[in-house]
């Protein structure tokens, strides 16, 4: 069974991808703490994949706690979203999503991302392809997407590290199973025309929609257009999730009741806050004047200390720096919080962050 339908009985709540924010460490603490009901990869472009970059494998690991689990994948080429879909089935996702609404640069100026609004037969084409090698996967294994001896050495190696369940294996060995194809997008390139754009994406029928509110040129700038979302969810059959500006658990009741989407990612507002999620069966319930939960200052520092062992086990010292946002992110609204974030936004490992951490106990 395709696992957006059983979420989609009643209104999600999950974890948006955010680009060097949803890693592995952050994916894991997010879905132990606040368990939302869907989790999506940082985006990882397919040309890098298919050269074998093992640092854009990294953003491929993942928990078994994680499922239903989404990886979420980029680039132009719709060739290599046919192959990109091979790797993502034999890793063991649930699901698979494509970014069309990054709105970087360095993104979209390459024609990935947000800008394939502008180019919408070729996003259809890609959106095919990825569909299409997910369906060759099953008849066929990774085989049929003839990729090289880098990448199947470095697969092979994910998958030990996965420990696929043994539901995967099972698949893996016989009964294979097609896994759906969704899209992350906004609602316009330079101009607000969701409409017409999701008009284009339901004739490729992705399994979801997910529409962040505001176009690539706004970037995150402003307030996300929640009208021009419900706009764009009467104008089609593809059940479609909403994004953009859910800072709290009243938040996403509203958005759901007014636009009539099946559910909302959130993402800037679980930056330190796994918290967020706790509130998802009120919220599915539509439930008034919800109280998001304020874990206490111990709450805090056990979850920041479980957080950074992870970051550590998963990345290892050298990729420690990348922790240092997170470290600030859990601790704001308090006595010299200031102060606190400024000494752990220079730590360089684990012994630091104790060390600062602990004089707060």
């Amino acid at each position: 069974m395709n696992f957006w339908n059983k979420l989609l009985e009643k209104p999600l709540v999950g974890l948006s991808p955010m680009d060097g924010v949803t890693d592995a460490p952050y994916r894991y603490i997010q879905k132990k703490y606040g368990n939302p009901d869907v989790i999506i990869t940082e985006f990882v472009s397919v040309d890098g994949i298919l050269h074998g970059g093992e640092r854009l494998f990294q953003s491929l690991i993942y928990d078994e706690s994680e499922r239903p689990v989404v990886a979420q994948i980029s680039g132009k080429t719709p060739e290599l979203f046919f192959k990109a879909a091979h790797i993502i089935c034999e890793l063991g996702f649930d699901g698979i999503d494509i970014n069309m609404g990054c709105p970087a640069n360095n993104v979209s100026r390459h024609g990935g991302g947000a800008s394939l609004i502008n180019t919408p037969d070729l996003a259809k084409r890609i959106v095919k392809a990825a569909k299409d090698g997910v369906k060759s996967w099953v008849e066929s294994g990774l085989e049929f997407a003839e990729v090289n001896r880098k990448v199947e050495t470095i697969i092979k190696c994910m998958k030990k590290k996965l420990t696929l369940n043994r539901k995967q294996q099972d698949l893996n060995q016989a009964g294979k199973e097609e896994i759906p194809v969704s899209v992350k997008t906004r609602i316009g390139y330079d101009k607000k025309n969701a409409v017409e754009w999701i008009k284009h994406l339901t004739e490729v029928e992705p399994a979801v929609i997910t529409l962040h509110g505001r176009t690539l040129k706004e970037m995150y700038k402003g307030e996300a257009d929640w009208d021009e979302i419900a706009r764009a969810v009467q104008s089609t059959n593809i059940p479609v999730i909403g994004n953009g500006d859910i800072r709290s658990s009243n938040d996403a009741v509203e958005r759901i009741k007014s636009s009539r989407v099946v559910g909302v990612l959130i993402g800037r507002a679980s930056y330190g806050n796994p918290w967020i999620f706790k509130n998802k069966v009120k919220i599915k319930k539509f439930d008034a004047n919800i109280e998001d939960y304020e874990p206490t200052l111990e709450e805090k520092i056990q979850v920041v200390l479980e957080h950074a062992r992870k970051h550590l086990e998963i990345k290892g010292s050298n990729g420690f720096i990348q922790m240092r946002k997170n470290l600030a992110w859990y601790f704001k609204g308090f006595h010299n919080a200031a102060e606190l974030r400024n000494q752990l936004v220079k730590v360089n490992n684990l012994s630091e962050v104790e060390a600062v951490l602990n004089k707060l106990i």
